[in-house]
């Protein structure tokens, strides 16, 4: 039994301790807020915040959403979830509130020295191993303004979209709203319908994809199934490692990529974008790989009725009351919500440690997301952003408990980094933008993915006829899969 610390109460860190407690080690969780759930916590949700993904596939193998949740879960279910999953499999007794992670030292015997602060005081502990579960949410990028201080103290207010939990900043005030991502066209929405007068700045459209196509085809149906995956597979050209492959590419490959067209058809059709001016610029597979979003319920309706402004540029400066675009334009202004994103920094990883973990560009370089080659002590878990980032994390844990087991046999080290050389070259080429913003913490092709970890591991999903293949993901198949050998 090894001693384990797991740094963040988030989901993943959660359910990477429910599957180490569940194989016999001794956890500890240590987590910076009074609260778990990381950005389902309640001081973290803004107004409106729900699940981009179907509850029925944003949930753990083992353990269901309640019945009669809404479909899409608003973020006072989803901690309500974690809080009640934490509870269940004996994980909440093993978490530290206020506890942050402010350095990792490792030692000479391959275990670690964690210092934690508490209030003021620093203390130190020794762990065997150390698993990272802070999250890629975690520091919100609040971009510098000129003339912010003025803006402020004549009673404007800026701040980023994490800390926009106030309803109050939004409910009948003017907004102005940096981004065009999921939160900023959540927030938008909502100060819309709350009678915020609302102008949204961004440099360029994004591809969104609807809950239902043509209000017919659910999401999930369309696109979470494993016929989805492998056209989208022959569609991006995944590294195609066997001739077998690259003759299935050549010959399938360009009729994949029509699915593709059509799906952008839709999108200009259902959503009006050349009507209201949001017709993206690039192809919507180029936004694939964790870049493409699932649009807010009514935000083109209110982009059509004029609830909400549009401006594809840039904000220059503040000034009391306005904020001035780098048109010139003048845009009345009580508040300033940049949805920026969030840069993944682990300021508690230093030295020699860090070298080995990220490159000289900051991009992770991890063994299926999970394990760096030359310091197999060491894992991360919830660096694997996917569509249900849930199960995917969940997967993940069940790896890392068979690998640190010794119940599966992974490459050596130098073939582990080829493989993260050739991945994250590919990566670069087709999907720069994503893979560069997340730092390559995200896995794109979920399917492909947790079926790689599933093979490393022997227990290969079963995938019998067409039936399986155009279903619709089910993290519930996974259970019985996953549990056999913890």
């Amino acid at each position: 039994m090894s001693s384990i610390c797991v740094i963040g109460a988030g989901g993943s860190g959660l359910v990477a301790a429910k599957v180490l407690l569940a194989d016999g080690h001794d956890v500890v969780v240590l987590e910076r807020e009074v609260q778990l759930g990381g950005v389902w916590a309640p001081w973290r949700a803004f107004p409106g915040l729900t699940t981009q993904t179907p509850g029925a596939q944003f949930q753990f193998s083992d353990f269901a959403f309640p019945a009669g949740l809404p479909a899409w879960p608003p973020a006072a279910d989803v901690h309500a979830y974690l809080r009640a999953y934490a509870e269940r499999f004996g994980v909440a007794e093993r978490i530290r509130f206020g506890s942050e992670v402010v350095g990792l030292v490792p030692g000479d015997d391959g275990g670690w020295t964690v210092a934690v602060r508490r209030g003021g005081e620093v203390t130190r502990e020794r762990f065997d191993r150390v698993v990272v579960s802070c999250g890629i949410f975690d520091r919100p990028v609040l971009p510098a303004v000129a003339g912010r201080e003025e803006f402020e103290r004549a009673g404007g207010r800026v701040l980023h979209s994490a800390h926009c939990t106030d309803p109050a900043l939004l409910e009948g005030r003017r907004v102005v709203i940096v981004g065009i991502q999921k939160t900023a066209t959540d927030l938008a929405v909502y100060a819309a319908g709350h009678g915020g007068a609302v102008d949204m700045v961004y440099r360029r459209p994004r591809w969104k994809l609807p809950r239902r196509f043509l209000g017919v085809l659910g999401i999930a149906d369309a696109l979470f199934t494993r016929s989805f995956d492998a056209q989208s597979r022959l569609a991006t050209s995944v590294p195609l490692p066997t001739r077998r492959q690259r003759i299935a590419h050549r010959v399938l490959g360009r009729p994949a990529r029509i699915q593709f067209r059509v799906v952008e058809l839709i999108l200009r059709a259902q959503f009006r974008l050349r009507r209201v001016g949001m017709v993206p610029d690039n192809r919507v597979d180029d936004e694939a790989h964790c870049g493409v979003t699932i649009e807010t319920p009514g935000f083109f309706r209110a982009l059509r009725r004029g609830a909400i402004a549009t401006h594809r540029t840039v904000i220059d400066r503040l000034e009391p009351g306005v904020a001035v675009l780098a048109t010139g334009e003048r845009i009345a202004a009580d508040t300033v919500v940049y949805a920026t994103g969030y840069r993944l920094e682990l300021p508690f990883l230093t030295g020699d440690a860090a070298a080995r973990v990220f490159d000289a560009d900051g991009l992770l370089r991890l063994y299926r997301n999970v394990l760096p080659p030359d310091v197999p002590s060491l894992a991360f878990v919830g660096f694997n952003s996917a569509i249900a980032s849930p199960l995917a994390a969940e997967v993940a844990a069940h790896w890392l408990a068979a690998h640190w087991a010794g119940r599966m046999r992974l490459p050596d080290a130098a073939a582990m980094h080829a493989h993260i050389e050739a991945e994250l070259r590919w990566r670069l080429e087709r999907w720069p933008e994503s893979t560069r913003g997340l730092r390559n913490a995200c896995v794109g092709l979920q399917h492909a993915y947790m079926d790689a970890l599933m093979r490393e591991m022997g227990r290969p999903p079963k995938v019998p006829g067409l039936r399986a293949a155009v279903r619709a993901l089910r993290p519930g198949d996974y259970a019985a899969l996953l549990d056999r050998g913890s």
